[in-house]
């Protein structure tokens, strides 16, 4: 006890009245898993408030990300309902000598969530959260420790006994984390770009992100790297510009995300293309060959072999988009492993005579 005011603990082997469970001086409630709660009032102002504390069995690591949690219930004939219930983890333990308010006016680093006033008598409600340790952290405090300014208050239409809620099953404890909770992952083109876009809710251990790219969603190469916030609970935003693209082109996106003990994981793969006119010719896998034209017209395949003789000239006409072509026996009777050079209103390109 912090102050000198009085928490009371309950617990049913001191049935009945007045610290047994589930009846009690105080009231009456069932516990939320086991034999006995603590009970605290929460009044407003600074004359009195009452709360737990305890040294933690060692102290807490620098860096590190810890789950805290507690079920509270408000108490059946409670007068005023409040937001704040929460912990505070602190190197020293903070204290007064009288039954107010603590020295200092700490805060709570995790607890129940700002404006959210609970106000259940039967159902036990999870408040906590998760708390980057600065290290040497060795006592908790839990309690209602905001000032009137920074809490809500709600007066209720029944009860005698203003604020008071009981607490069970607190928990602290080094959470289990993925390296990177990924918020979302983008890829926009720009006139002159595809800019990259994402953002993470929370980060442990994060070395960064290698920002790779791929021509065909399958073999992708790294272009860039952004370093990572190490350890984050708060929401990050990155940002990646690539420009040396070719117009036309459908680029494929990823990251490769990397801890610093060199563990790598994969987002999902976006996709973008630079607006502008393209004309290429590309074998796919059943076969066939895609052309892809900004125009319609008279398409010109010329077929040459390994000496770079000219040995067949086709001529069809393609749409604009794209156009599969059927690939023609002659091709290979005539080129083998040759070329294929087609031509269209100004357009180029060339391809091996088979895949």
């Amino acid at each position: 006890n912090p102050n000198t005011a009085t928490p009371d603990y309950m617990n049913s082997c001191a049935n009945p009245q007045p610290a047994g469970v589930p009846h009690n001086g105080v009231g009456w409630q069932q516990s939320h898993t086991g034999n006995g709660y603590v009970g605290m009032y929460a009044f407003s102002g600074t004359l009195y408030r009452e709360f737990i504390q305890i040294q933690l069995t060692s102290p807490l690591t620098a860096g590190t990300v810890y789950d805290f949690h507690m079920y509270v219930v408000m108490h059946n004939r409670s007068q005023v309902a409040l937001d704040d219930i929460g912990g505070y983890l602190s190197v020293t333990a903070p204290t007064v000598s009288g039954t107010g308010m603590l020295a200092g006016n700490p805060l709570p680093q995790v607890g129940n969530a700002p404006g959210n006033v609970i106000t259940d008598t039967l159902n036990w409600t999870l408040v906590g959260g998760s708390y980057l340790a600065s290290g040497g952290e060795k006592w908790l405090t839990i309690g209602h420790l905001k000032p009137d300014a920074m809490s809500t208050y709600q007066t209720l239409p029944y009860g005698n006994i203003g604020a008071y809620y009981y607490y069970e099953d607190v928990y602290l404890a080094p959470a289990t984390l993925l390296p990177v909770e990924l918020l979302s992952f983008s890829a926009e083109a720009l006139s002159d770009r595809i800019h990259l876009d994402w953002a993470t809710a929370t980060e442990h251990n994060n070395a960064g992100f290698s920002v790779e790219r791929s021509a065909d969603a399958t073999d992708f190469v790294p272009i860039g790297w952004i370093a990572g916030e190490g350890s984050s609970l708060s929401e990050q935003h990155y940002t990646y510009d690539d420009r040396d693209l070719v117009p036309g082109c459908l680029y494929y996106y990823r990251l490769r995300q990397t801890d610093l003990d060199g563990h790598s994981t994969f987002s999902g793969v976006v996709y973008a293309s630079l607006p502008g006119q393209v004309f290429i010719a590309t074998w796919l896998g059943n076969g066939q060959l895609a052309l892809t034209s900004p125009d319609s017209g008279m398409l010109s395949i010329r077929v040459y072999d390994l000496t770079g003789r000219l040995r067949e000239v086709l001529r069809m006409p393609v749409a604009s988009g794209t156009t599969l072509l059927e690939p023609q026996a002659t091709w290979g009777e005539v080129a083998g492993p040759g070329l294929l050079e087609l031509d269209m209103g100004g357009h180029h390109t060339v391809v091996p005579a088979f895949p």
